[in-house]
C-alpha cells in the first residue's frame, strides 16, 4: 500500500507539474494564434517567407548557442555543477554572439548584394541569437528548480510582447521588419524575468562559480558539445534550412509552408514542450529506479491520444476555412494542412521523449542518426526541387519530414528499450 502510494503522489506531482507549464504554454502560444487573422492582412506570404528565412537561420544558430551544455543543466545530479553549466552556457552565448555581429557586419557592409532579401536583415541575426540564446539555459535552470510558475509567465509575456510588436508595425506601415522582430521577442523575451528569478532565489549557489569548478564542469559533460551540439544543429537544420531553400526558390510558397507549420502545430506548441520539460524533469528519477522505459510508453501513449485528434481537427478546419479566414491569397494553407497531417502526428509522439537520447548516454547515436536525416530531408528538398513542380516542392517537405520522425520515433523507442526496469529479489 505504501508503494502505491508514493507512485500515485509521484504521478500527481508529475500531473501538477505539467498543468502549470500547459496553462501558461497554451496561452502564449493563442495570443499569436489568434492574432494571425490580423497579421495575414497586414503581412503578404512573401514577407512571411522572408520572416521564415530570417527563422530559420536564427533558430538553427540559437540551438547550439551554449553548444547544448544548457540541455545537461536539469539532469545533471549534482546542483553546483549545475550552477556552473548556467554560468558556462551564458558565457558562450555572449561570447557566440560576439562572433556573430562580426560576421554579419561583414556580410552587411563588404558582401555584394545577392538576390536574398534576408540578407537585408542579417543585422537582426545576432539579436535574435542572443535573445534566443539566453532564455534556454535559463529556462532549463528553472526547469530543474521546478519554477514552472516561472516559465509559464515568461511564455505568456513574451507572447503579449511580440505579437504587440508585430501587429503595432504592421499597422503602421514597419514592413517587415516588425514581423521580424515581433517574432524573435516571441521566442526569447522572456530571459529577463528567469534570470532575476535565479538570481534572487540562487544567489549563493551561483556566487560560488568560478574558473576552476567551470572548468571542471566542461570536462564532466563534454559529450553534450561534442555529440549533442552538431546533432541539435543538424535536427533543427534538417527542418529549418528545407525552408530556407524554398524560399531562394519562391518566397511566396516559404510563407505558405510556415503559416501552416505555426497554426498545425500550435497544439504541439501548447502541450508538447510544457510534456517534455516535464519527461526532462522527472526522467533522471526514473532512470535511478529502474522505470524509465514504462515512464517513456506512459508518455508516448499519453501523447498519441492527446495530440491525433486536435491534430486532425486542426487540419480539416484549416482546409475548409483557411481562406476565409486568414484572407484568399492564403487558401494554399489548406490544402498544405492535409498533407502536413502524418509530420504533425508523428512528430507530437515523438518530441516529448527526445531528451531519452541524454539520458542513456545515447548522444554519439543520435548526432549520427541526426545527421543522417539531415541529409535526407535537405538533400530530398534540394532534389524535388528540381524534379517537381514549384507547387509540389512543400508537399514533398512535409513526407520527408513525416518519414524522418517516424524512424527518429523507431530510435527512441530501442533507447527506452535498453533500459530494464528492476527486477525484485
Amino acid at each position: 500500500m505504501r508503494k502505491l502510494s508514493l507512485t500515485s503522489v509521484a504521478a500527481n506531482q508529475f500531473i501538477r507539474d505539467f498543468a502549470k507549464l500547459s496553462i501558461g504554454s497554451f496561452v502564449g502560444k493563442m495570443i499569436p494564434f489568434l492574432a494571425m487573422p490580423f497579421l495575414t492582412r497586414l503581412y503578404t506570404p512573401e514577407h512571411f517567407g522572408l520572416l521564415a528565412s530570417y527563422l530559420a537561420i536564427v533558430t538553427t544558430l540559437a540551438v547550439v548557442a551554449s553548444l547544448r551544455l544548457d540541455v545537461a543543466i536539469p539532469l545533471v545530479a549534482d546542483e553546483d555543477e549545475a550552477a556552473n553549466l548556467l554560468l558556462l552556457s551564458v558565457l558562450i552565448t555572449l561570447a557566440l554572439t560576439a562572433v556573430l555581429i562580426v560576421i554579419a557586419a561583414i556580410l552587411y557592409i563588404a558582401v555584394p548584394p545577392l538576390d536574398l532579401p534576408v540578407l537585408d536583415f542579417v543585422w537582426l541575426v545576432p539579436i535574435g541569437f542572443l535573445i534566443a540564446g539566453l532564455y534556454s539555459p535559463l529556462k532549463f535552470w528553472s526547469t530543474r528548480a521546478r519554477r514552472f510558475n516561472e516559465i509559464s509567465w515568461t511564455r505568456i509575456s513574451q507572447a503579449i510582447i511580440g505579437t504587440s510588436v508585430s501587429l503595432l508595425s504592421g499597422a503602421f506601415g514597419y514592413v517587415p521588419i516588425g514581423l521580424l522582430v515581433g517574432n524573435v521577442l516571441n521566442i526569447g523575451s522572456g530571459s529577463l524575468r528567469l534570470g532575476r528569478s535565479a538570481l534572487s532565489n540562487d544567489r549563493r549557489r551561483l556566487s560560488a562559480v568560478n574558473v576552476t569548478t567551470i572548468k571542471k564542469a566542461f570536462r564532466a559533460n563534454i559529450k553534450y558539445p561534442k555529440f549533442s551540439a552538431p546533432g541539435a544543429l543538424f535536427n533543427i537544420a534538417g527542418v529549418q534550412m528545407p525552408i530556407a531553400l524554398i524560399a531562394t526558390n519562391n518566397v511566396e510558397a516559404a510563407g505558405f509552408v510556415f503559416i501552416t507549420m505555426q497554426i498545425m502545430f500550435a497544439p504541439l506548441k501548447i502541450i508538447g514542450a510544457p510534456l517534455s520539460q516535464t519527461f526532462m524533469s522527472r526522467g533522471p528519477e526514473k532512470f535511478k529506479d529502474g522505470t524509465l522505459q514504462s515512464f517513456t510508453f506512459r508518455v508516448m501513449r499519453n501523447s498519441a491520444v492527446s495530440f491525433a485528434l486536435p491534430l486532425i481537427g486542426v487540419g480539416l478546419l484549416l482546409y475548409l476555412f483557411a481562406a476565409p479566414v486568414f484572407g484568399a491569397e492564403w487558401n494554399k494553407v489548406g490544402v498544405l494542412a492535409i498533407w502536413m497531417l502524418p509530420w504533425a502526428i508523428t512528430q507530437s509522439i515523438t518530441s516529448p521523449i527526445s531528451p531519452i537520447a541524454y539520458m542513456v548516454g545515447w548522444q554519439d547515436r543520435l548526432l549520427l542518426f541526426r545527421f543522417l536525416s539531415f541529409v535526407l530531408r535537405c538533400g530530398g528538398t534540394g532534389l524535388a526541387m528540381f524534379i517537381l513542380a514549384e507547387d509540389l516542392v512543400p508537399v514533398a517537405y512535409c513526407l520527408l519530414n513525416f518519414v524522418t520522425y517516424g524512424i527518429m520515433l523507431i530510435f527512441f523507442v530501442c533507447a527506452a528499450a535498453s533500459t530494464r526496469p528492476k527486477v525484485a529479489q
